[in-house]
């Protein structure tokens, strides 16, 4: 697999708070080029979608993100 370097720097901010009997994660993501927002934000969607059904116990089976084919 290649290596990539990123060329702009960005900043995540993980809050963790307290709510009813659990706690509410709030994640922002500062700073990204214009040109990476859309990207990022199916990236975060699809993630925190995942991290959300084991949360609640279930398995979110294999990420299909993670899968590559090879010719």
């Amino acid at each position: 697999m290649g290596k990539f370097r990123n060329t702009w720097v960005s900043t995540l901010e993980f809050r963790l708070i307290p709510k009813d009997s659990g706690t509410l994660l709030v994640l922002t993501h500062y700073n990204l080029p214009e040109e990476k927002v859309q990207s990022h934000l199916e990236g975060w969607t699809h993630y925190m979608a995942r991290l959300q059904t084991l949360s609640d116990g279930q398995d979110p089976g294999i990420d299909p993100w993670s899968v590559t084919t090879e010719s």
